[in-house]
């Protein structure tokens, strides 16, 4: 794997043969897959990260892929929050591009038998997440996540509860408790301290 910083924005990332097979890219049809892309992006950019400096944390990115020769590809990451919204639009419009965005999403769920089903539906327990309970017994999941395409990683919690704007401010003072911190996603799938996941 190779990179090049072409400016504060944007990164050249060459994937060999073997990265694209370790990856699970197929570019054998003529074009990268957007899904499979988006499911290696977050590796490749914290790899990055630590060889040449590159960093999009917090940032929407635009990812885009292009085959080349002997079963290698070419990613063009552009970090697009200092990008104009013209620009923007001029690139997300082209052949093989997947946007991506990382946020905080907030899912509410009225018991916990319901945010252990959500969990075990779908939730890496290496995400970073907390997790509040208020005064009524529902629980609060504040969790990083995932956009791809205008589409969360995490959107498998809604067929259990509820997404919400934001985690509301009376969570946060007296009448919600937080119950676990960065972990919550293990703490949940461990069992929640002994709480009823039937």
């Amino acid at each position: 794997m190779k990179f090049l910083n072409i400016n504060d924005i944007k990164l050249k990332v060459t994937l060999d043969a073997e990265d694209t097979a370790r990856y699970g890219i197929d570019i054998t049809s003529g074009e990268c897959g957007s899904r499979e892309v988006r499911g290696v992006i977050r590796d490749i950019l914290e790899i990055a990260k630590a060889e040449c400096g590159f960093s999009a944390d917090g940032d929407k990115i635009l990812v885009q892929c292009y085959p080349l020769e002997n079963g290698e590809c070419e990613l063009l990451v552009t970090r697009l929050g200092v990008v104009s919204r013209k620009d923007r639009a001029a690139i997300s419009s082209a052949d093989g591009v997947s946007l991506l965005e990382h946020k905080r999403g907030v899912y509410r769920f009225s018991a916990f038998s319901e945010l252990y089903a959500a969990v075990r539906a779908g939730a890496n327990p290496e995400r970073r997440a907390d997790l509040y309970r208020d005064d009524l017994g529902r629980y609060y999941l504040h969790t990083d996540e995932e956009f791809a395409d205008g589409i969360s990683e995490c959107e498998i919690f809604i067929e259990y509860g509820e997404r919400l704007s934001s985690l509301p401010i009376a969570v946060l003072s007296e009448y919600g408790t937080l119950v676990a911190k960065d972990n919550a996603i293990k703490y949940v799938l461990d069992g929640g301290g002994g709480a009823s996941v039937v």
